[in-house]
């Protein structure tokens, strides 16, 4: 697995992520957020090959305290050992003291 930076153009490569009211819903990010993702660092797109497998990172709230996103495609159960490494070095990378997420059912 490669990883990359993330770039704003790779949420509309990665297929198949969440549901259709999910898939609409990153859809209506704006532009400029994607933008200010790629600025500021920490967020990263995964690649089998050159697949996209999964984007992620850590929006910093405060200087303590970040909330960790990751989009992940569905249905390649083969590559969660190496999404699950990914997600532990951005996690461990990020120099948060804590770490927040939500985890969309």
């Amino acid at each position: 697995m490669r990883i990359a930076p993330f770039r704003p153009e790779d949420i509309a490569r990665l297929k198949n992520y969440g549901d259709n009211e999910q898939a609409s819903l990153v859809e209506m990010l704006p532009p400029e957020q994607l933008e200010r993702l790629t600025a500021i660092g920490g967020h990263y797109s995964l690649y089998q090959g050159d697949e996209l497998i999964a984007c992620m990172g850590v929006v910093r709230t405060n200087p303590w305290r970040g909330v960790a996103w990751a989009l992940l495609q569905q249905g390649r159960p083969e590559t969660f050992l190496g999404v699950h490494r990914c997600a532990r070095w951005v996690l461990e990378s990020s120099g948060l003291k804590r770490v927040e997420s939500y985890t969309d059912p």
